[in-house]
C-alpha cells in the first residue's frame, strides 16, 4: 500500500513538473514572439524613416 503511495506521488510529481516546464516554454515563446513584433515595428519605422529622408534628399 506505501509503494502505491510512492508511485502516486512521484507520478504527481512528474505531472507538476511537465505542467510547470510547459508553462515556462508557452511564457518563453510569448515573450520571443513579442520581441519579434517589437523587431519588426522597429525594423519598418526605420525603413519608412530612410525612405522619407531618401526622398527629401532627391527632392
Amino acid at each position: 500500500m506505501i509503494v502505491g503511495h510512492g508511485v502516486l506521488l512521484v507520478g504527481l510529481g512528474v505531472v507538476v513538473a511537465c505542467v510547470a516546464d510547459v508553462r515556462s516554454v508557452v511564457n518563453t515563446a510569448r515573450r520571443c514572439a513579442a520581441a519579434w513584433e517589437n523587431f519588426a515595428e522597429r525594423l519598418e519605422k526605420r525603413q519608412e524613416s530612410m525612405r522619407m529622408s531618401s526622398s527629401s534628399e532627391g527632392a
